[in-house]
């Protein structure tokens, strides 16, 4: 099985389920600040990492072996997809001023990186 496939599942729950629940969290998911100095060149790191891995797994096959090593990827995968699913939920629901403090947010500021995190170890 190619590998790509394991971004499906991790691309609906970020853009369609947030789409779904609320139209305006996407526009608020993809808004940055205006960069200055040194935030760009972070910001062109982040982005061209995010489009590497996205790449890579279109050159990767998941080999199902059964072992330990695979269920722990699989654990990690499959982790990562429900705490993006949760970040995903409480973030199309922020507060009258539009800061998210419930939920999974109580925990982390941003769930979704953490969660993004754990499904791209799953995946490797």
């Amino acid at each position: 099985m190619n590998a790509s496939f394991l971004l499906c599942p991790f691309l609906i729950i970020r853009f369609v389920l947030l789409s779904v629940l609320n139209g305006k969290a996407i526009r608020r998911a993809a808004y940055f600040a205006p960069l200055q100095g040194g935030e760009r060149i972070a910001y062109c790191i982040y982005q061209i990492s995010n489009i590497a891995v996205f790449l890579s797994l279109f050159f990767l096959t998941v080999k199902i072996d059964f072992t330990w090593f695979f269920y722990l990827g699989l654990g990690c995968y499959l982790v990562g997809l429900c705490l993006c699913t949760a970040a995903v939920i409480n973030f199309s629901m922020p507060d009258e001023n539009g800061l998210n403090t419930n939920g999974i947010y109580r925990f982390s500021r941003n769930p979704m990186y953490v969660a993004y995190f754990v499904c791209f170890t799953g995946m490797a």
